[in-house]
């Protein structure tokens, strides 16, 4: 055996054969992928190695669907999976599917999509005991393509070919007419074999309601031959059971499965979930809100609203077999792909922030290093954490362009619960602990109590990096109207500190307190939170009032996954730790003396009694022009910009300008005796501008859905994002109500709803469905009017 071939890896080799052959694959451990944004995984041959070595607890290897279709035939029993399969093998091209099969009789055939969409499937039915379904699989999905089956202990078998050996190229095209026939038909086999899962399912017993709407939909199940014929005309009452039936036919929808009103409570089999009285009369009975629905149930029951907590009568407005005919939506069973196009374009952009978190130089080797031993590892979370330390080290010593910007920088890391946020903030102070006491100055408090505490921290030594947890807290502290005057100062300043920078700050005077001026303070924050704590804490004054625009959004999503971290959080690299000293000036070891004056006057430069004389950063010509033309936009967009974005968009070029000087001056190297000198080229600056734009964008985002004064007004912020994005479309309202906060309760929701309906700022519409265009009722759903 050659040295070449004893290093050959076939996970490897397998990985990139198949991207070779034109697919697009991703790590998975058992049966998916347990790795953070894995639908985007990168497919780069030059980093297969790399990311098996990084994921080396991901040993099988799946495909990603949407260019690839997978029809998963999921279904146990024997003669059912027969006739689902023949079935299949009528569609054209199917006998040339390659096969894969984990547990026989289950299997699954790969086609090449005429257009790519989102999964389809059928409903799950019982067939002698055993759960069967059809899943065509689609975009933002995978199926393992070779690896061993966690039930069988096996490898995956491939009959008629296999992905190495059948590039995407050449599989037999399959068309969307073709997939829905083919699911039409299954679910006729499923439905001839056995009994729809749902049906096995035990009611849930009636709870008595609440409040006036809870109330409404409990007498509407106590008495449901007075209203479900009216609204109905179609509907069957069953003698057995006492449920009334209304099938997907006479509601006019491309679905097999019907409606079930039953005392005990309501299920839509068709969409496998249980609705309400309220909801029924709102979507097939054309109620303009959920408050006439309402009415409308009472007046069918003879019932006085007031009796069930309704203070106020209005006239009730249900209207049936009249439609208006706005345009058709696309793909009208689900909700549509949501694109945001409502903000300015300059910080529109289809990039991640987990796509910055290689950056080159010393900024990624400390990434790298803080997540190799990581138990949740998040490059975006070490990141953030990195790039504040940095510039706390470097902030005073350097500068860039004609403004003298500096590199402070106050970093906010949003993440939901158990996602790792710790992990960053303790590497960094093992850092400080490897560092013999050099560094432990640069490290500021990790709770700010208030403005003179603050103040003070800083005139012990000008540069700091403040490690704060639960950074939400400390935003309400500091905006809430009623605190006292020593946490409203710390946001004003905040504001003062990081404009000051490049000059001085002085600062505020008190009986008891003098000021005492900084010399360029730099002050750095890398604060972390859940998104929840963060925007709850805010209030709509907080954009305006300058702080939320100086913020560096950090919004880190998708799932954090535990692996086996590769190295012990205390193996803290020697050469790592001295690499961080000349951003810093520090020498270790002095060469020469120094005079006695010469020392105090450098003490109280670094100090901050002394201005301290910043190297400057240059920039190479192109890389000067990108940033000149990049402000150009910035203040075309800023000028067009409405109220709440234009202070946002005003600080792009600054924050991006920051993060480029960042990574300029942790990209020095010795050569001999000397450093090389920093510089900005055109590479640093697409890569600053670039996270600059994903993180204001995601701040832009956040504070238009989320900072509120009250629960009305970020309910109303959220559906006006949500319809917005859905353009003329639309979303149907049980969508619009299921995506808003759960904290809020149900009637606030559908109140906000009606508020904004009678405000014309929502418009109710029907839309006839697109599966449907023969006719038939038409769906409502909720359309923005701005």
């Amino acid at each position: 055996m050659t040295a070449a071939a004893a290093k050959t890896d076939p996970i490897i080799d397998l990985r990139v054969a198949m991207i070779q052959n034109g697919y697009r694959y991703v790590p998975v451990k058992g049966k998916g992928p347990k790795i953070t944004d894995w639908p985007n995984f990168p497919q780069d041959l030059a980093d297969v190695a790399q990311k098996a070595r990084q994921h080396r607890d991901h040993p099988s290897t799946g495909i990603l669907t949407g260019d690839v279709v997978a029809i998963d035939v999921d279904a146990p029993d024997p003669a059912v999976a027969e006739k689902l399969i023949a079935r299949l093998m009528e569609i054209p091209g199917a006998t040339s599917a390659p096969c894969r099969t984990g547990r026989a009789p289950k299997c699954l055939f790969i086609f090449r999509a005429s257009e790519p969409r989102r999964k389809r499937s059928t409903a799950f039915y019982i067939v002698n005991g055993l759960d069967c379904q059809i899943e065509v699989l689609g975009l933002g999905q995978q199926f393992v393509a070779y690896g061993i089956h966690d039930t069988t202990g096996k490898p995956y078998s491939w009959t008629g070919g296999d992905p190495l050996t059948v590039p995407l190229a050449d599989l037999p095209v399959i068309d969307v007419g073709a997939i829905d026939a083919y699911l039409a038909d299954a679910t006729a086999i499923l439905a001839e074999a056995g009994l729809p899962k749902k049906e096995a399912v035990q009611r849930q017993p009636k709870q008595v309601g609440e409040t006036f709407w809870q109330r409404v939909n409990t007498a509407a199940l106590a008495n449901t031959d007075a209203w479900v014929p009216v609204l109905f005309c179609g509907a069957h009452k069953e003698a057995g059971t006492g449920a009334w039936r209304v099938s997907s036919k006479e509601l006019g929808r491309p679905l097999q499965e019907d409606i079930s009103i039953h005392p005990d409570g309501i299920q839509d089999f068709g969409r496998e979930q249980a609705e309400t009285a309220i909801n029924l009369v709102v979507e097939y009975g054309a109620a303009p809100t959920t408050k006439d629905a309402a009415l409308w149930l009472c007046e069918q029951l003879g019932l006085d609203p007031a009796a069930l907590g309704w203070e106020v009568r209005q006239p009730v407005s249900v209207k049936f077999g009249t439609t208006s005919t706005p345009p058709v939506a696309d793909n009208d069973d689900e909700p549509p792909e949501l694109v945001d196009t409502s903000l300015p374009s300059i910080i529109q952009t289809t990039a991640k922030l987990a796509d910055f978190t290689h950056p080159g130089g010393l900024v990624e080797d400390m990434v790298d290093w803080i997540v190799s031993s990581a138990e949740q590892p998040s490059r975006e979370l070490a990141l953030g954490a990195v790039l504040a330390f940095i510039a706390a080290l470097g902030g005073r010593r350097y500068s860039t362009t004609a403004r003298d910007t500096r590199a402070n920088s106050y970093i906010v890391a949003l993440a939901e619960s158990g996602f790792g946020k710790q992990h960053a903030r303790d590497q960094l102070d093992r850092i400080r602990t490897h560092s013999d006491g050099y560094l432990d100055r640069y490290f500021g408090p990790a709770r700010i109590m208030s403005a003179s505490a603050l103040r003070s921290a800083l005139e012990r030594w000008p540069s700091l990096i403040c490690l704060v947890d639960e950074f939400g807290g400390l935003m309400k502290d500091i905006l809430d109207k009623r605190a006292g005057e020593h946490k409203r100062g710390i946001s004003v300043d905040l504001r003062d500190f990081f404009s000051a920078s490049s000059t001085s700050f002085a600062g505020a005077e008190y009986a008891k307190m003098k000021a005492v001026r900084i010399e360029n303070p730099n002050l750095n924050i890398y604060g972390t939170a859940t998104p929840g704590q963060f925007w709850s804490a805010l209030s709509s004054a907080s954009s305006e009032d300058g702080l939320l625009p100086r913020l560096l959004l950090f919004n880190v999503v998708g799932e954090s996954d535990m692996v086996e971290p590769q190295r012990h959080v205390d193996d803290v690299p020697r050469e790592l730790v001295e690499r961080l000293y000349p951003i810093a000036g520090i020498q270790s070891k002095v060469d020469s003396p120094r005079s006695l004056g010469r020392i105090l006057d450098d003490a109280d430069k670094e100090g901050g009694k002394k201005p301290l004389p910043a190297t400057v950063v240059h920039w190479t010509a192109d890389a000067e022009e990108a940033r000149k033309a990049f402000k150009e936009k910035e203040v075309a967009a800023a000028r067009e910009a409405n109220d709440l974005v234009a202070p946002f968009i005003h600080r792009l070029t600054e924050h991006a300008i920051k993060l480029a000087l960042i990574v300029a001056i942790a990209s020095t190297k010795r050569e001999g005796k000397t450093r090389t000198r920093p510089l900005i080229d055109l590479a640093k600056w697409r890569w600053a501008s670039g996270l600059a734009v994903v993180c204001v964008g995601d701040m832009v985002r956040a504070v238009a859905e989320y900072v509120a004064d009250n629960e009305r007004e970020e309910i109303y912020k959220r559906i006006s994002s949500l319809l917005g994005k859905a353009g003329s479309a639309g979303l149907p309202r049980s969508v619009v109500i299921d995506k808003l906060p759960k904290r809020f309760s149900r009637q606030l929701r559908e109140e906000v709803i009606a508020d904004m309906i009678e405000s014309r700022r929502v418009k109710e519409v029907e839309l006839p469905s697109a599966a449907n265009t023969r006719g038939g009722r038409k769906k409502l759903r909720l359309v923005w009017q701005g």
